[in-house]
């Protein structure tokens, strides 16, 4: 199932990180280069000449500053987000193998946060029907069992006996094969 909701807030999260950090970028700018000239007319007139040189160095200290900043906030997010979705993955093998290996009492258990909620209630769901499904089916082999073991008892019983007994297993076989004609195999 696609989730729009975690879309949107993923993509959200990334761009309030690149808008902070161009807030934080024209802060830093702004703090850097409002400091005065200098003290005399010449020292000042010096340094005007030269403003392709300093607001260069100025904008490589922003630009090196911002690049840590913003880096490490969008690792920090995309690593949040990406244990949001790699958890219930390995629940979800987990469970896979779980059920590979004959065991249908499974419960996919998500962390409060952790996106696709939605196909872990579909599994627990699909557990569940598969739980009852075999269990009746077990019911009507045991009950087609208890019917074949009465044709020892019949010696010399009448017709009707049989024909019941008979009648008894063709509709256990029945139901049985309805549950499963419910598997695609």
């Amino acid at each position: 199932m696609y989730n729009r909701g975690f879309h949107y807030i993923f993509t959200w999260k990334i761009v309030l990180c690149l808008l902070l950090g161009l807030i934080v970028s024209n802060g830093l700018f702004y703090y850097i280069a409002s400091k005065p000239l200098e003290n005399s007319y010449a020292e000042a007139f010096n340094i005007l000449e030269h403003t392709d040189n300093n607001i260069f160095s100025y904008v490589l200290r922003v630009d090196a500053i911002i690049l840590v900043l913003v880096g490490a906030l969008i690792f920090f997010v995309a690593l949040i987000m990406s244990h949001r979705i790699s958890g219930p993955l390995y629940r979800f093998e987990q469970s896979a193998k779980s059920m590979a290996g004959g065991d249908l009492f499974i419960n996919v258990r998500l962390r409060n946060k952790d996106e696709m909620k939605e196909v872990a209630v579909e599994m627990d769901e699909y557990f569940m029907l598969m739980r009852q499904k075999i269990g009746e089916m077990k019911m009507l082999s045991g009950e087609i069992k208890k019917t074949s073991e009465k044709f020892h008892y019949l010696d010399g019983g009448s017709e009707d006996n049989v024909i019941a007994l008979k009648n008894g297993i063709i509709a256990s076989h029945g139901r049985l094969k309805e549950n499963l004609a419910f598997f695609k195999t």
